[in-house]
């Protein structure tokens, strides 16, 4: 069986090679209450995640040196 991981709030994937939002929204819907989410230094693409991503609770997202194109999120 898998620890439970539910009421993780800060997670660091930075430096991973990741190249997808697909990935990172599979590891987000087992992270209810995550708040910080560190991607900097991997590969992601200019595709932004889908609107269904589950990113409720986020708060800050890091993305230094992407493919990524950042834009101002309302």
């Amino acid at each position: 069986m898998l620890p439970d991981h539910s009421q993780c709030q800060e997670l660091d994937l930075s430096e991973n090679l990741i190249d997808s939002w697909s990935g990172v929204e599979d590891i987000a819907a087992q992270l209810p209450r995550l708040e910080s989410l560190d991607l900097r230094e991997n590969r992601i693409q200019p595709t932004p995640p889908s609107p269904a991503a589950p990113f409720h609770s986020l708060r800050v997202l890091v993305l230094n040196a992407n493919n990524a194109v950042v834009r101002r999120i309302q």
